[in-house]
């Protein structure tokens, strides 16, 4: 059998070299842009002080890597030549922010690359189905009766065994899965292959003796056929080499002899296993009943592991999502409202604002102990808390003995300014209950709202995002709150228009707050 479709290219990646604080360091350069500076919200955060916060950016495209100087104070040079424009970088070109070296290293090879550079052995084939199949299946796939070895068989399903019954990260249960391959069956290499986004990923590539394998080339022709009948096959591969053409001898030694399985899990291939050896050790026959039983309990143990990965990882976004939001809209951003990943892109809504602060806690927490200190502000917090995802209102941060809270976001609420204020009134219907139970000490709050466009979601760089409101909506809010008196509830024009003519308040005419353009309109709200 031989292939004749042409070899896939490798990936197109960029790697840069450097030395931080005496460690050596690496970057893989992702696709698309990417910026290097010391802010942390850059892709490449350095932390020299001769680079800039946003010192430079890197851009691959079309195959090729190119670099931009973004206004830094010391410069970028390539190869000792400033960069005044976008200009290309190729593997082995010196690039310097500021007195940081960095150097530019090619792609590396891929640790397993399918190809159509083999020729495989037909007539010393045998092939074992994955599944049951029917009498039209034809006799390419049949193969006479082998038996298997008994003490093998059971040895490898007691381990694939205890591997199943554990729960495991996904990349622990792949490493399990090559050992075990290598205890059950005579292989001197293994190359495990999942299936991401339509397409077969080397996932672990590896030597008997516990190398990590690079640039290996195996039949793209059989692990496709391997997949598409759902199969195992035993046979012998060679891989063809122009420069051998003629010399026999070493031609020879160039024949391997390969097993492949289809990793079938229900009614899908998730990806394959593949393991061979010199022509010298062929496989036997029994040795391909092992390996297919193998095949068999290993799809099983990956598609359990990244269920379990996928649960913790929601686990991991909810109890984030948890800190912000009620669980309602928790919920509702899991099936679907964000990326997977979590993060609420920021983005402009209509949105209302709540501050609650405690009145004179300072001098509070000086007639309490540290420790009372404590107690007393959680459970506050937890009072406050309950009532804003009551009206799921997202939680936006403590600030000391202060609460601030955003109704309308991270979903459109068309109700946010009546959800503020009644969440409003009813804290302060709860504190009244919360009082007498911490007698002798009692709580007094300023409370106020305020409402206008804003923009709300993650902000953040790439190692810490945190839920966020910004806008002039928040700094007015906040300044409100000050001229409360304790017990009061004060909102802006704004939320009394938008919240609802039935609300009982008291006007206070009109007021000016600093930083603000104009006055705002002033209510009281009553109980």
């Amino acid at each position: 059998m031989t292939d004749g479709a042409p070899a896939q290219p490798p990936p197109s990646l960029f790697v840069l070299s450097y030395s931080e604080n005496g460690v050596s360091k690496r970057f893989d350069v992702p696709a698309g842009e990417a910026v290097m500076g010391r802010a942390l919200s850059c892709a490449l955060v350095l932390a020299d002080a001769s680079v800039s916060r946003t010192h430079a950016s890197l851009m691959v495209r079309d195959g090729k890597l190119y670099v931009q100087d973004l206004g830094s104070r010391f410069g970028t040079f390539k190869n000792d030549v400033l960069v005044t424009a976008q200009i290309e970088l190729l593997p082995g070109d010196r690039l310097m922010l500021g007195k940081l070296r960095l150097d530019v290293d090619g792609p590396p090879e891929a640790a397993v690359s399918l190809d159509e550079s083999h020729v495989i052995d037909v007539a010393t084939s045998f092939f074992r189905p994955i599944e049951p199949r029917a009498p039209s299946a034809g006799p390419d796939v049949a193969s006479p009766a082998v038996s298997v070895d008994a003490v093998r068989l059971m040895t490898l399903l007691s381990e694939i065994g205890g591997t199943l019954v554990v729960a495991q990260p996904l990349q622990q249960v792949l490493e399990k899965i090559v050992d075990l391959t290598f205890g059950s069956v005579p292989a001197e290499r293994a190359f495990l292959l999942l299936r991401t986004t339509g397409e077969l990923k080397p996932e672990v590539a590896r030597s008997r003796d516990g190398r990590s394998l690079t640039g290996v080339r195996i039949s793209r022709t059989v692990v496709e056929q391997v997949l598409r009948d759902r199969v195992a096959m035993l046979a012998s591969d060679t891989a063809v080499d122009t420069r051998l053409v003629g010399a026999v001898s070493m031609q020879d030694m160039s024949v391997r002899s390969f097993m492949c399985a289809p990793l079938w899990n229900r009614n899908a291939v998730i990806g394959a296993l593949y393991v061979d050896n010199p022509f010298s050790k062929r496989f036997t026959p029994g040795d391909l009943d092992v390996f297919t039983a193998l095949a068999n309990y290993a799809a099983v143990a990956i598609e359990q592991a990244r269920l379990t990965d996928e649960l913790l990882d929601e686990t991991r976004r909810r109890e984030r999502l948890q800190r912000y939001h009620s669980p309602g809209v928790v919920s509702r951003i899991l099936d679907g409202g964000v990326p997977a990943e979590g993060h609420v892109a920021a983005q402009a809504r209509e949105v209302s604002v709540l501050f609650a602060d405690i009145v004179e806690f300072t001098s509070l927490s000086q007639r309490l102990g540290p420790g009372e200190v404590v107690a007393l502000l959680s459970s506050f917090f937890e009072l406050v808390t309950d009532v804003i995802f009551e009206y799921e209102g997202t939680l936006d941060k403590f600030i000391g003995d202060c609460v601030m809270a955003v109704f309308g976001a991270p979903f459109d609420q068309a109700d946010h300014a009546r959800r503020a204020v009644e969440t409003a009134r009813d804290v302060r219907r709860a504190l009244v209950a919360f009082n007498r139970q911490i007698a002798p000490v009692s709580l007094q709050l300023r409370m106020a709202i305020n409402s206008g466009p804003a923009m709300v979601g993650d902000v953040g760089s790439a190692k810490r995002r945190e839920f966020a409101v910004l806008g002039d909506v928040v700094n007015a809010a906040s300044r409100l709150e000050r001229l409360a008196e304790p017990g009061q509830i004060l909102m802006s024009e704004a939320t009394y228009v938008s919240a609802g003519s039935d609300l009982r308040v008291k006007s206070l005419g009109r007021v000016t707050l600093r930083g603000q353009v104009g006055e705002v309109g002033l209510f009281e709200l009553l109980d």
